[in-house]
């Protein structure tokens, strides 16, 4: 379909617009460009879609299907061949263009379920890598809680700041919510959590962005 990419101006794009769940996330690789912002969710951000998320009750609509939550949009591009050459990426990786904070906010609960709950059957994790060195892919596949004192381990303070502090928002939440059901809650999150994709087609990256992004707070 086309997508009208500002008030101001009469060209559109092409963009193919699905719907697409958490779980189905984990079958791409996603790469944050540097002109993106950095990741800044708050604490209150974090624990309200947590808390939505908990709050969120599933409903037969008919036809084998069921409600779910929107997490609002991503907006992507495929990565050209020689960007995933330069950047040491695999074949199938797309630009995150719009929703690289949710998208981090889903790795870091994806992340935090399997090191918490899963142990051996750990689900799939999404792929995101990063074009500027404040956050490095590593750094979040490394993040654990310190079960021994329920601590928080980082190599390196620097990180702390969002990622870290998001990291333990989510094990916080969890802790003073030990009542829910957590298969239940994990269901819900990873089948039933769901974005709108659009993938666009043929059109500059960064004025997208800046088209999207226009009057949005830092």
């Amino acid at each position: 379909m086309k997508l009208k990419i500002g008030k101001e101006t009469k060209r559109y794009i092409m963009a193919n617009i699905d719907v697409k769940s958490i779980k189905e996330l984990s079958d791409y690789n996603f790469f944050i460009p540097a002109y993106q912002r950095d990741y800044k969710w708050t604490t209150q951000v974090v624990e309200k879609l947590l808390t939505d998320i908990s709050e969120f009750k599933l409903k037969e609509i008919g036809n084998n299907e069921k409600t779910w939550y929107c997490l609002q949009a991503l907006v992507l591009k495929k990565l050209s061949k020689q960007a995933i050459k330069k950047h040491n990426l695999k074949g199938n990786t797309l630009e995150v263009i719009d929703g690289q904070q949710r998208l981090t906010a889903i790795f870091l609960i994806e992340h935090y379920i399997n090191e918490m709950f899963r142990e051996k059957g750990k689900n799939k994790e999404l792929i995101i890598c990063y074009e500027t060195q404040k956050i490095r892919s590593k750094f979040l596949i490394d993040l654990q809680i310190e079960k021994k004192d329920n601590s928080i381990e980082i190599d390196n303070i620097h990180y702390f700041c969002h990622i870290s502090l998001a990291y333990c928002t989510i094990h916080s939440w969890f802790q003073n919510n030990k009542n829910i059901n957590q298969e239940y809650f994990i269901t819900k999150f990873l089948n039933y959590t769901k974005v709108i994709w659009f993938e666009i087609e043929k059109a500059d990256s960064i004025e997208i962005f800046t088209k999207i992004n226009i009057g949005k707070i830092d």
